[in-house]
């Protein structure tokens, strides 16, 4: 008995013993993170043991917490969160030097802190590091060509069509809808049909397999433990995996990727190698002799350059089975929330901006004259249309941020960085920027006149990102936004109702999340020209 009360004795020592050192650690690393940024006389928020200044966030949420720490501490900021040194800025030519003047040592975005043990997750194009990244994107590249965005514009019409349709119904029985919701039914059957091939009509069944897996796709609650303890101890995350728990729905990924597998054994069956959609690209970038002088010559018929993101080390290695399956589910991932979060906004914006809505409806009038169907030529001479869309994207940006990864050891702008950290750039802040936009609160589509344009630097308005590691999708995206508004708005006035938020509220989660939905109305037009 004696022995095993020693040993008990012992165990409990030992552990007491490595709490101690643990938390003696974790205060030397708040100690050395506090004087890092103070040493270079960067100022930022109070640090604490294990949160960092994470607790700035959990206060604020996105984007507040940028605003509010701007305020009070300026333009660049040293701060700790989610366990990494981050220098926080909203410094327009830091931002450039970040993102494209020293590209090399910033390729890589935040690690990928939720790592799935090499299911398809792991390699999709947004976590994918260095070369392997590179090599990724030079091959899909191609898929968004202008060539390409033609061969998908009719599907994309298509659904437009059928979602006028739908909103006949809410004119007719004077009934409002909820614009986020409705806008992702749209959303998921262009996906479906423009870069799979497959028809799912989720807008006429929302009730469908498809629509109900892409609406789980996401599991972020605030409320529970384990997304921070995920967040803030990311080595842990494999242990919080045992309880069940996954950032991402792993019932979704798992019928996304039976969808995708299934799309690639027919089409490799029965040699259907004619489509022209992401799949099929994807599938004829299988071959390891792929031929990039091929794909080099397609895109930069667009004025699209390949070398800052392939240099010498895309040697023709086609895509793998399991990075297939993976990009086809980050489009089904990404593009389901962001494009119908980005298309019910800017809708949201017409009903709050009925002068705009006016003016913009007058511009489609006068080029389709009473033509119904809308051309790839058609949507480029709507040029107010396009401001439209611009200024909605400037005041709800999808991605407040964007993080990039420190490669090595490195001195930016007289800011010594350590190779590991984060620099963080707070595209919102830069968006809201009274110097750069005036009144920047203020919905003004003429703020993208082409006059206008040409005043600003491409870092002063970057929904999407800027420099090689953009949002490979903006065109298309932009393409899927702005058609379904001209069509909606051939047929209808948008108008607000009385659940609509104005000004519109958010979630601690950003624009991805309004806080009461985006309810609005429509009436059928009866002074079209």
């Amino acid at each position: 008995m004696g022995a095993i009360l020693s040993v008990s004795s012992s165990i409990t020592s030992l552990l007491l013993s490595g709490l101690v050192v643990g938390l003696l650690t974790y205060y030397w690393k708040t100690c050395m993170q506090n004087t890092f940024w103070k040493e270079q006389g960067i100022a930022g928020p109070r640090m604490f043991p294990v949160i960092g200044s994470s607790w700035t966030f959990f206060r604020d949420g996105s984007p507040d917490c940028d605003k509010r720490l701007t305020q009070e501490f300026g333009p660049t900021i040293g701060v700790c969160e989610f366990g990494l040194m981050t220098l926080l800025t909203s410094d327009v030519e830091l931002a450039k030097d970040v993102m494209v003047k020293e590209f090399n040592n910033f390729c890589n975005r935040r690690p990928n802190g939720f790592p799935n043990n090499g299911e398809i997750s792991d390699y999709m194009m947004t976590v994918l590091k260095d070369d392997q990244w590179r090599r990724v994107r030079s091959l899909l590249t191609p898929t968004f060509s202008t060539g390409k965005l033609k061969l998908m514009f009719q599907s994309i019409g298509d659904c437009s069509k059928l979602f006028v349709k739908n909103l006949q119904k809410h004119a007719d029985d004077d009934t409002d809808f909820e614009a986020k919701v409705t806008c992702g039914w749209f959303t998921l059957d262009v996906i479906a049909r423009a870069a799979f091939g497959i028809e799912v009509d989720s807008q006429n069944n929302p009730d469908g397999e498809y629509a109900k897996a892409a609406k789980g796709i996401i599991n972020v609650n605030f409320k529970d433990p384990r997304l921070w303890i995920s967040l803030m101890c990311p080595k842990l995350y494999p242990l919080i995996k045992l309880t069940g728990y996954s950032i991402i729905n792993h019932s979704s990924m798992k019928f996304f990727e039976k969808v995708m597998d299934k799309i690639i054994e027919t089409r490799q069956e029965e040699g259907q190698t004619e489509r022209q959609d992401l799949m099929q690209l994807m599938i004829n970038a299988h071959s390891d002799e792929y031929d990039m002088d091929e794909v080099k010559k397609e895109v930069e018929q667009d004025g699209i350059t390949l070398e800052e993101t392939t240099k010498e080390t895309t040697k023709k290695k086609g895509l793998s089975k399991q990075e297939i399956l993976a990009q086809g589910f980050i489009v089904f991932l990404a593009g389901y929330d962001t494009t119908s979060t980005a298309t019910s906004l800017f809708l949201y914006n017409m009903a709050v901006h009925p002068d705009c809505q006016q003016k913009l409806q007058q511009e489609i009038d006068g080029i389709m004259q009473g033509r119904d169907n809308i051309t790839y030529n058609d949507l480029k001479e709507m040029v107010y249309l396009d401001q439209c869309f611009q200024e909605s994207m400037r005041l709800y940006p999808i991605a407040p941020r964007l993080e990039r990864e420190v490669a090595g050891d490195c001195n930016v702008r007289g800011i010594d960085l350590k190779k590991g950290m984060l620099v963080t750039i707070s595209v919102y802040n830069i968006h809201m920027n009274p110097d750069i936009w005036p009144e920047p609160e203020k919905y003004d589509p003429d703020r993208f006149s082409p006059e206008e344009k040409a005043r600003h630097s491409p870092v002063d308005h970057m929904p999407f990102g800027y420099g090689p590691r953009n949002c490979i999708a903006i065109r298309l995206a932009t393409m899927i936004c702005k058609l379904n508004l001209a069509y909606v708005l051939m047929n209808f006035n948008i108008v607000t109702c009385e659940k609509t938020d104005i000004p519109m509220k958010f979630t601690k989660l950003g624009v991805s999340k309004p806080k009461n939905g985006i309810f609005l109305k429509v009436e059928k037009r009866t002074n079209v020209e």
